[in-house]
């Protein structure tokens, strides 16, 4: 079966992915790294996306909002008289070298970014975390210019295609690896479903047919979560995904008891007795 089909099929066939045990191992490997294209996909497009706006919001901010600065032994200085405080439904930009703006005001905002007199506060979901001037005094970095600063930023911008694709290389390449890890663990607890099942099939058919099994979950849970925040989804994950491969294991065929081959009429009493005795069970 082609390999876009078995996608299709195990988003919802726990019967045709009981099928799919009996295929080579090499296919499968491939189907994960498929999986994992369509999966990382949405999260690549959205990391792209946010990056580049983040940096064309800086360009935009050195060229129109902020004014000539200069950072000496890890103090920012200019000649502005008050902050600048810009707010957008992306969040709050705030430049301020006056002192008036303090580091627990710029963490009341659930996402900003502040360029203080000492610091640089970000806050992304409510986390903040800073980087002090101090610190880039030590290692040799406090003493620059607004203009040294609005040169990086136009170098890192006009290499954001490079950057996003090696960025985009290593996030796909981390989920895989994580992914084959998942389906390794998830043949494990396959196991338990078989000894329980009574299934007739080997850690093989079992690593195989997990593969496929964890396609829903993995699709699901990659696209839902650029809607909507899902609380416990890796609860969420692992319970549709132990539950699609229970479905898939009781999809396979359990072998067929050998029926006893009747014994001659002429044949003896105990060949009688023992031929009675298999048709019984």
């Amino acid at each position: 079966m082609n390999i876009f089909k078995q996608f299709l099929k195990s988003l919802h066939s726990p019967k045709d992915i009981a099928l799919f045990r009996f295929q080579g191992i090499g296919k499968t490997i491939l189907y994960v790294f498929l999986l994992m294209f369509i999966a990382t996909l949405p999260s690549i497009i959205s990391f792209g996306t946010t990056l580049s706006q983040a940096v064309n919001s800086v360009q935009e901010a050195f060229e129109y909002d902020i004014p000539y600065f200069e950072m000496n032994n890890g103090v920012l200085s200019s000649n502005m008289n008050e902050p600048i405080i810009e707010e957008d439904d992306e969040g709050v930009f705030i430049f301020d070298t006056t002192g008036e703006v303090t580091y627990d005001d710029v963490v009341q905002h659930d996402t900003a970014v502040a360029i203080l007199e000492h610091e640089i506060v970000m806050v992304e979901s409510g986390q903040a975390s800073s980087i002090f001037f101090d610190d880039l005094a030590t290692m040799g970095m406090g003493n620059f210019t607004k203009d040294n600063i609005e040169g990086i930023v136009n170098s890192v911008g006009g290499m954001m295609p490079l950057i996003i694709a090696v960025i985009a290389v290593i996030m796909y390449l981390y989920n895989t690896a994580l992914k084959f890890i998942g389906v390794t663990v998830l043949a494990v607890i396959g196991l338990i479903i078989k000894e329980t099942l009574h299934a007739n099939v080997k850690y093989r058919h079992l690593w195989i047919m997990s593969a496929y099994t964890v396609t829903l979950p993995t699709i699901l849970f990659s696209y839902i979560k650029l809607l909507i925040t899902v609380p416990f989804s890796f609860l969420f994950y692992w319970l549709i995904a132990i539950t699609m491969l229970t479905l898939v294991v009781k999809k396979v065929p359990k072998p067929k008891r050998k029926q006893a081959t009747p014994p001659v009429e002429d044949g003896s009493e105990e060949e009688h007795n023992a031929y009675d005795e298999k048709t019984k069970e």
